[in-house]
């Protein structure tokens, strides 16, 4: 304490000794903080700041139904306690020490929209009557267009939240979108464990609307005695893994015997050993870790797949650090270099990263498929329905085990920040079934709730998928109408795209009075009318172009797979304009767009055509590489290191949000950000989502694979797996 007076009084001294006119006794400093809280308001054009102190600090009229005896005592006895004019007592001043408080240093900052207060202070509190519970809530003014969910920001909110931003324009405009968009501040308070947290709602709610133009609500309460029990489902989750656990070391074993002790091949062959050696982590990991020639001089492939998905991760690390906690002490400062800094374009502009997923899908698709039409002449009806069956197992599977996982067993993913997972989980527990159908995008009509909101992909690809046979039998039967038709259908998605963002205010009321649907209703179900994110960013009208020139690009190296090209200098000149063309228009849809200065022509003329743009640049780079022609370009991207880490990338792309979400709710204090602290969050968070996504391969994905061939193998729909057979030395 002798400390904390002698850094006041040297404070004091030193302001006096500059001359700056001001006499810090304790009713200046209270005048000092007014100051600031009203400078804060006025660059942020934020007036919750003003009756924040009010707020938690008042005492819960006796007369509110809703609230239970032990509550309202408990509560007014912390308020009393901290009022009385000598001798507050050390837990009282715990529990305010411990809540978020104004100002806070780096108010001019933007400090202000996150005081998480001191989650592990106040759950040390032990009052007479109670323990401490922290306690997140969200304080703001309200329009009258807006309502938001109380359990969590919904995936949908944040992504419109951030391209609302984006497209502003102005850096000013830009920085307040991001830091403060609807005046909102996020506080953590140290409140009595007596209160549940629908209580808090309550209370808060009834202080915050009276008189004050405010509402709250909170997010997450968080004590000492939570537990979080088992229910049935998660039970049957379990179960299903064990299950998966036990075929793994039973392969392992029966892989391991085979090894290391002579067998005659009459036991290798048996039905034993063709269904579990295939479980094996042996030949599991062989498999993933295995580089091998590419025949079709395809793997560049692999380079753009994996570092596509690295790119998702971290542009979604970036988002959700902006968008979301941690809670950062100079959100300005960073957005603003957030916004203006070159090199940070290729995170705001980092939405193509999907559509290379969609290129690269669709190409294989169509080449693949093309080899097997012209070897079977055309195809046959058991060839069809083992096209669909196929590709529906082969995403399903792993697919439905990160659902089920999403859906139980997450919500024991501690994080100590208020742990967003219970909520995470609720919602897929609701709407499960829309992923399996991959009808997820399709949410706002199906009145469901979002499930790993990140799954609008799978969705979009496996429509997307069902119609493609459609134009690859064309291109395999009629090649000019098939090419021609694949052809019309990006440019009529790029053409919706510029109707769209002609003005797409406009544009989304045309199709909400389309739909029928109602502001008023859409409040009601506590949520903001569909909007850019739903009918333009996670529809496939609007997302095909990209899966379009896939189909035409694998068409093309189909055709010209036997063709040999000779390395004239003609042909190396033709190669070369090609090559700075494609590398050229990724380069200007990555870096060509200043979202700080774009005009809003320039804008609308962006968001209409680089989706389209991007698909022709990789679709042009990849057919240049499997040519021949790609250079240095195709040593990098089929460099032997990407095979196996775009085996994972599919489980990767499933998982990696779990590891966002529990890495952004860790930190409970509030954090200086910094661009070398962001890339290091980012290198870590590729590496722990490829981790997890290895241990998904391992223990669903390819396991699942070898199921479906037993599957097939004993309905006879195709071979047995063949076993592995070794000769002793």
């Amino acid at each position: 304490m002798k400390v904390l007076l002698l850094l006041l009084m040297f404070q004091t001294l030193a302001a006096q000794s500059l001359n700056l006119g001001l006499n810090l006794d304790l009713p200046d400093l209270n005048r000092i903080q007014a100051a600031l809280i009203s400078q804060a308001e006025n660059k942020f054009q934020n007036h919750v700041l003003t009756n924040l102190t009010e707020i938690i600090t008042k005492k819960i009229p006796s007369n509110m139904p809703k609230i239970s005896e032990t509550c309202l005592k408990d509560w007014n006895f912390y308020i009393d306690k901290l009022n009385v004019s000598t001798g507050i007592s050390g837990w009282a001043l715990k529990m305010f020490d411990a809540s978020g408080k104004l100002p806070p240093s780096g108010l001019l900052e933007g400090s202000f929209t996150r005081l998480p207060g001191n989650l592990e202070s106040c759950l040390e509190v032990e009052a007479p009557t109670f323990m401490g519970q922290w306690c997140n809530f969200y304080v703001f003014n309200l329009p009258s267009k807006l309502s938001l969910k109380p359990e969590m920001p919904e995936y949908g909110n944040i992504f419109r939240f951030a391209e609302r931003g984006a497209k502003r324009g102005a850096s000013g405009d830009l920085i307040n979108g991001l830091v403060n968009d609807v005046g909102s501040i996020q506080v953590g308070q140290c409140l009595p464990d007596s209160c549940t947290i629908h209580e808090v709602e309550e209370i808060l709610s009834s202080l915050t609307l009276a008189g004050a133009g405010l509402y709250s609500f909170p997010s997450i309460c968080k004590r000492n005695d939570d537990v979080i029990s088992l229910t049935t489902n998660d039970y049957v989750v379990i179960g299903i893994i064990t299950g998966f656990v036990l075929l793994i070391i039973i392969g392992t074993i029966t892989d391991l015997v085979l090894r290391h002790f002579e067998m005659s091949d009459g036991l290798q062959s048996t039905k034993f050993v063709v269904v579990f050696q295939g479980f094996s982590l042996y030949i599991m990991f062989r498999k993933i870790f295995h580089v091998g020639e590419n025949k079709d001089n395809l793997g560049c492939i692999n380079g753009i797949r994996f570092l596509s998905m690295a790119w998702v991760v971290i542009g979604h690390t970036y988002l959700l650090i902006s968008a979301t906690p941690p809670p950062m002490a100079n959100p300005s400062t960073i957005m603003q270099e957030f916004v203006t800094s070159y090199g940070m374009r290729t995170i705001l502009n980092a939405t193509p990263s999907v559509d290379s997923f969609f290129l690269i899908g669709a190409l294989l698709l169509s080449y693949l498929t093309l080899q097997q039409l012209d070897i079977q002449k055309g195809g046959s009806v058991k060839f069809w329905a083992m096209f669909y069956v196929h590709r529906y197992i082969r995403l399903t599977g792993v697919y439905a085990m990160a659902v089920a996982i999403n859906a139980t067993l997450v919500r024991y993913l501690d994080t100590k920040n208020g742990s967003i997972f219970p909520a995470l989980a609720d919602q897929c527990a609701d709407s499960w079934w829309t992923n399996l159908f991959y009808i997820n995008n399709f949410r706002e009509f199906l009145n469901t709730e979002d499930c790993m909101g990140h799954t609008w992909y799978m969705a979009n690809d496996m429509q997307m998928f069902v119609f493609s046979p459609i134009l690859i039998y064309a291109m395999h039967k009629l090649p000019i109408v098939g090419v021609s038709a694949t052809g019309v259908i990006a440019i009529a998605s790029t053409s919706f795209r510029i109707w769209w963002f002609a003005d797409s205010e406009k544009a989304i009321g045309e199709f909400n009075d389309m739909y029928g649907f109602d502001e008023g209703e859409w409040e009601g179900k506590g949520g903001a009318l569909p909007g850019e994110f739903e009918y333009v960013y996670s529809k496939p009208w609007t997302r095909i172009a990209p899966y379009a020139i896939g189909l035409i690009a694998g068409f093309i190296l189909h055709k010209t797979k036997k063709m040999k090209i000779d390395c004239s200098t003609r042909n190396i000149v033709i190669a070369g304009f090609v090559n700075f063309v494609s590398v050229l228009t990724l380069y200007l849809v990555v870096y060509g767009k200043d979202p700080a200065n774009t005009t809003e022509l320039g804008n609308k003329l962006y968001q209409a055509l680089f989706r389209t743009a991007w698909g022709l640049g990789l679709g042009m780079l990849i057919l240049s590489c499997a040519k021949g022609f790609g250079g240095f370009i195709n040593s990098f991207l089929s460099w032997g290191l990407w095979a196996p880490l775009a085996k994972m990338s599919y489980s990767c792309y499933l998982m990696h949000f779990n590891v966002l979400w529990w890495f952004v709710y860790q930190p409970t204090y509030r954090m200086y950000i910094s661009q070398p602290l962001w890339i290091y969050y980012c290198i870590a968070n590729v590496c722990i989502s490829m981790a997890v996504g290895f241990v998904m391969v391992i223990l669903f994905e390819a396991p699942i694979m070898h199921l479906e061939k037993l599957l097939f193998g004993f309905l006879g729909l195709s071979k047995l797996p063949t076993v592995n057979k070794y000769k002793m030395q």
